[in-house]
């Protein structure tokens, strides 16, 4: 019995304190180099008691621990390891700069700080030391201390710029407040691959930094590939220079909320990289009051929905605005900075989803203050004709700006923006989709759909992905009511094989014109059987064609086989290696003469057969 609570108190040590076998923790205080004279290998006990010297630095494949109460510096070039954990401190070097690679989870703790260090190379040097990660798992900081920007710039400044890179989707958190020495992110380069995309579990702030020093060192934000979701969270780069966000585009935007320093000096402009699930939307604000302090930001959020709501108010020559997305504007502060902020143009950028039909000037930018209750169209006394881009850059509507500018107070109340259409005039905006719903059952996802008005509507492309896979697949096409102003239904099944997984669902409504729209994604989820069976064919009796389900909880060869009365095989469907999921096969007997058939399904372990009558 002492034996087992023995057992049981270390198995709890190990997943209290998380090392493993192998994993190498801090000596001492002392640096990182590249001869492992700093490091432990962990072997067994909860306290590294009975820890081995190592015999040289950590790997790319290696777990680290700086301990708590020990302060390590990055003092080499090049620095790699698997998963990262700080409890102590964590100091760039003051005289050379380090490139580090984490292959894994970066994570400060309660107890932890990482912070670079003020540079000693002095203003007659480069007049900035500059270190970089290469992060592909999480970053996580619940420390006392993180803080990527010190020193002064032009001379003793040290940073620490991050990359967020890899095949899969990571989460970026720093849940305490933000302060200039903690959660205070300088640099930060977003470049995921294969679908993968940035997910906050925080609000985080990229410093305001400066322009003083190498331009490696500015806080810039640069958008390679990849997606940041922010849920509710906010994504803020404080820096009031338009160049420190950049290289945004359709592949890499912010999907969510996102904040942008404003200039402390009045008509400053910026560029919001936001958009939905479905497309980027880039908007420009301009603002007409100077802030007091460094430290306030504007706030967008592109909302895929209908910004139409009913008994919405249209004034100023619009009758409708975008049922596709809007945007939502609001301000706030870090705590410095003005107490309010007034806006007075807004451009927004339009596509092909949009539902604007190229070649008119009918197209508008309308705001609401009033949580979309009323529209207001905005003047556009330079004509604006519509040009639907194929890619990036995409199009920007420029209206004039407003006669009286609107005020937002920190923390307060929301201006919306979308597309309007003149009233009677060419852009759909375009048809009023009011649902659309998918559901799974017996190996078809059955989708439907209801349109309230409909102008100009050739039909609806069906199309399909597998969530996480960026392209889509045309499955169908369901014919339009033209012009409609009363409700229609439709509806399309998707039958065949499928196997477990999130299948996503999209309507491209086609306009009799050429232009299109992309209705919201609806998903299914689709889980894997939890035992074999083989369906009873249907039609059943049938003539000539019917259907045969299977089911398959594991992967495995599999043999699907059609036989006569006498016991010889007809047809055989199915003889190949398939993965686990649902299966829909169809048979065509043309060449068979009407009886009795028997098909029969061979997998693993499992066998199974059943009776089907073909009648002609």
């Amino acid at each position: 019995m002492k034996k087992l609570l023995f057992l049981l108190l270390v198995f709890f040590s190990f997943n209290l304190f998380g090392q493993s076998a192998g994993d190498y923790g801090s000596a001492g205080s002392g640096g990182w180099g590249t001869d492992g004279s700093n490091w432990l290998v962990f072997v067994s006990s909860s306290d590294w008691s009975d820890a081995t010297p190592a015999p040289g630095a950590p790997t790319a494949s290696t777990n680290v621990w700086i301990r708590a109460g020990h302060t390590d510096s990055l003092n080499a070039a090049v620095i790699t390891c698997n998963n990262l954990n700080i409890a102590g401190s964590l100091l760039t070097c003051k005289t050379t700069s380090t490139a580090m690679q984490v292959n894994g989870n970066l994570t400060i703790q309660a107890s932890g700080v990482f912070k670079a260090q003020s540079n000693t190379l002095g203003i007659t040097s480069t007049g900035g030391l500059v270190s970089t990660i290469d992060l592909k798992g999480d970053f996580t900081n619940n420390g006392t201390a993180m803080d990527f920007r010190v020193g002064s710039a032009g001379s003793s400044l040290g940073c620490i710029n991050l990359t967020l890179s890899g095949t899969t989707s990571c989460t970026i958190s720093s849940p305490t407040a933000y302060s200039s020495t903690n959660g205070d992110f300088n640099g930060l380069t977003i470049n995921k691959t294969n679908g993968a995309k940035v997910i906050l579990g925080s609000n985080i702030v990229v410093d305001g930094g400066s322009t003083n020093g190498p331009s490696s060192a500015n806080s810039i934000v640069t958008f390679v590939n990849g997606l940041i979701e922010t849920g509710n969270y906010l994504f803020i780069s404080l820096s009031s220079a338009e160049a420190s966000v950049t290289g945004y585009s359709s592949a890499s935007y912010v999907k969510g909320n996102m904040g942008r320093g404003m200039s402390t000096t009045a008509g400053a402009t910026k560029n919001f990289p936001v958009g939905d699930a479905n497309a980027f939307r880039l908007i420009n604000l301009r603002s007409t009051t100077s802030g007091s302090a460094t430290g306030q930001y504007a706030i967008v959020k592109c909302v895929s929905g209908d910004a139409n709501q009913a008994g919405s108010v249209y004034t100023n020559g619009i009758d409708r605005v975008s049922h596709i997305r809007y945007f939502k504007i609001g301000y706030n502060n870090t705590g410095a900075g003005a107490a309010n902020m007034s806006f007075d143009r807004f451009e927004v950028s339009y596509g092909a989803d949009d539902g604007v039909i190229a070649g008119n000037t009918n197209l508008k930018v309308a705001y609401s203050i009033d949580s979309m209750a009323t529209w207001n169209g905005i003047l556009q006394s330079t004509p604006h004709t519509t040009i639907i881009a194929a890619s990036d850059p995409q199009t920007i509507i420029v209206p004039d700006a407003l006669t009286t500018p609107i005020n937002v107070l920190a923390g307060g109340s929301s201006i919306f923006v979308a597309l309007a259409d003149t009233a009677g005039g060419a852009n759909p905006l375009p048809v009023e989709l009011t649902s659309f719903t998918a559901a799974y059952s017996s190996n078809s996802v059955n989708l439907s759909w209801s349109t309230a008005t409909e102008l100009s509507n050739n039909g609806y492309d069906v199309e399909k992905r597998i969530a996480g896979i960026p392209s889509w697949e045309k499955i169908g096409f369901v014919k339009g009511a033209g012009t409609s102003n009363s409700r229609n239904n439709y509806s399309f099944s998707d039958k065949g094989s499928f196997v477990s997984g999130t299948y996503q669902y999209r309507l491209k409504q086609n306009d009799l014109n050429g232009n299109f729209t992309y209705s919201n994604i609806v998903e299914v989820e689709i889980v894997q059987p939890k035992e074999y069976s083989l369906n009873q064919n249907f039609p059943n009796p049938f003539n000539p064609s019917t259907t045969i389900e299977y089911a398959l909880p594991k992967a495995g060869n599999v043999e699907l086989t059609v036989f006569n009365s006498i016991g010889q095989e007809v047809s055989r469907l199915i003889n190949n290696y398939q993965e686990s999921g649902n299966y829909s096969v169809h048979f065509n007997a043309n060449n068979l003469s009407t009886g009795i058939y028997f098909y029969r399904l061979k997998t693993n372990d499992y066998v199974s057969i059943k009776k089907m009558i073909l009648i002609k």
